[in-house]
């Protein structure tokens, strides 16, 4: 019978490969909101936020950085497209291509970004530098002859490498002289791209602008921040600019980015997210935390959020990228019962809010997986009541922890595991779960006996962790004069007593070092 499956699921594979690929055509006139510019993409293409550029901390200052090439790229789009076959980007020339630094400040970045200047047309040598940093793949050589667009002037790049993308200059003159650039990337095979070439000029063809009066991005209110809080902002509504739909709510401590149309998703994050910030300060005090913005995006379909999060995450149904800083979270399908929605994207939110919590907490170290995903799990168990809150463990759980533990377990090679170690696919699930029942059992398990020794773990390793930076040294420190049998006997034990179990599930306080 398997077989016959493989061999039917062959065929049906080998004629869908082998079917003509649908003919492009040309969609309706978009207007790029917030741009000025008008274009014409292909049909089923849509709208996808570009992936903000990577940031981190520079070793030799603590300084915060940002990927200078990417970010020079992400301050000049417009808009950004997807659709079966070829994705597109708009941008505007508004840079020199920057110095070769591979990180820097914003600061810095004030000197690296070379203004062009908009009352002059750039020469065509100038062009080029600029098309082959924004489009490097394309290898571009020159600048063939212009032709009329849309109220436009559009000029071609000569590509200069193999099935380079096909790129365009869409020149205005006038009172307010404009100059925009529009990539397209064919995933299309070869054979198909004369064909594309041709209504990829078109689209170009068919670009134009009109004047747009400055308005006013739509917010959830004024809310006064620091300046290096107010960039944090303004990076994040830099990214939705120009893409349609997208819109944006300010919370005190967070910027939230959707193109949901039922806006009751976000409202129910953005309220208690708040709420549950406040609780992670409570357990692991930082300055460091209050100075940096969080910023959370949530997608309108499960489908978008694919499109955008990085490889390797789309079996997730939210994550936390601190290369990107960004809490990215994918709704349900609607069809999903409100309760069910309101129970998953509220315990989403609370497990990667901690790791952005986290980030920012402890200097952008890198902390060891049983305490990051350990504690994301213990605080995507929070049910808020009030003022108060608590965090309570099911009986399936339970058996489930139980069943695990009943296996070989060394706690102390777990609490050494590495990322790759930690989210391998067979025992990914496994070690979440253990995870979660380790920090339960220090946070509260512990704390409830009044076992000094192993509540103060965690705590500890925050500490230290937030000093050095260095994972190794944290849990060094935390683990110093701790016995590793003995806190394995009791780790276990704990799990299969049920009257512990009960206590712990009643002690809601906080140990303090």
């Amino acid at each position: 019978m398997t077989g016959i499956r493989s061999a039917v699921a062959a065929a049906v594979l080998l004629a869908v490969l082998s079917a003509p690929a649908a003919t492009p055509r040309l969609g309706r006139e978009e207007f790029v909101p917030g741009s000025g510019v008008r274009i014409r993409m292909f049909r089923g293409m849509e709208q996808s936020p570009l992936q903000p550029p990577r940031a981190g901390v520079r070793r030799s200052d603590q300084a915060h950085v940002v990927a200078v090439g990417e970010q020079w790229i992400y301050s000049q789009c417009l808009g950004n497209w997807k659709g079966p076959g070829l994705t597109a980007m708009l941008g505007e020339v508004k840079f020199a291509p920057p110095p070769p630094l591979q990180f820097a400040t914003p600061e810095e970045l004030e000197t690296a970004f070379v203004p062009l200047a908009a009352d002059s047309e750039p020469d065509a040598a100038a062009l080029l530098k600029w098309i082959n940093a924004f489009c490097p793949e394309g290898k571009f050589t020159g600048l063939e002859p212009a032709f009329s667009g849309n109220n436009s002037k559009v000029r071609r790049f000569r590509p200069g490498a193999p099935d380079a993308p096909e790129a365009y200059l869409i020149t205005r003159n006038g009172i307010r002289r404009r100059r925009v650039v529009v990539v397209y990337r064919f995933e299309a095979p070869s054979r198909e791209r004369e064909a594309w070439a041709k209504l990829c000029r078109r689209s170009a063809a068919a670009a134009g602008f009109w004047e747009v009066a400055s308005k006013t991005e739509p917010s959830g209110g004024s809310v006064r921040r620091s300046a290096a809080r107010q960039a944090g902002v303004e990076r994040a509504i830099a990214g939705i600019r120009g893409l349609k739909g997208w819109w944006y709510r300010e919370t005190p401590n967070y910027v939230f980015i959707s193109n949901q149309r039922d806006r009751r998703d976000l409202r129910l994050v953005q309220r208690d997210l708040e709420r549950a910030r406040q609780i992670y300060l409570r357990y692991y005090r930082s300055d460091a935390a209050v100075t940096m913005i969080g910023v959370v995006r949530i997608f309108e379909t499960r489908e978008e959020y694919l499109r955008y999060v990085d490889p390797g995450m789309e079996w997730s149904g939210g994550y936390w990228s601190p290369s990107r800083l960004e809490l990215v979270v994918s709704p349900l399908p609607r069809n999903v019962p409100d309760s069910v929605q309101d129970k998953v994207l509220r315990s989403t939110a609370f497990h990667e809010g901690f790791h952005q919590f986290l980030h920012y907490a402890a200097g952008m170290a890198e902390s060891g997986m049983w305490f990051n995903e350990g504690n994301a799990e213990f605080f995507e168990h929070l049910s808020l009541r009030g003022g108060s809150f608590t965090v309570s463990v099911t009986d399936e759980e339970v058996e489930e922890i139980r069943r695990l533990l009943r296996s070989d377990f060394d706690l102390e090679a777990f609490m050494k595991l590495d990322r790759e170690a930690f989210y391998e696919t067979s025992g990914r699930n496994r070690n979440y779960k253990l995870a979660f029942a380790l920090l339960y059992y220090l946070l509260k398990g512990a704390p409830a006996e009044n076992q000094r020794t192993y509540a103060a773990i965690p705590f500890v390793y925050f500490r230290e962790l937030a000093a050095t930076r260095n994972d190794a040294a944290a849990r060094r420190a935390a683990l110093s004069g701790v016995d590793a049998a003995a806190f394995n006997a009791a780790f276990r034990s704990f799990w299969n007593d049920r009257g512990r179990l009960r206590k712990a599930g009643r002690y809601n306080g906080i140990f303090s070092l």
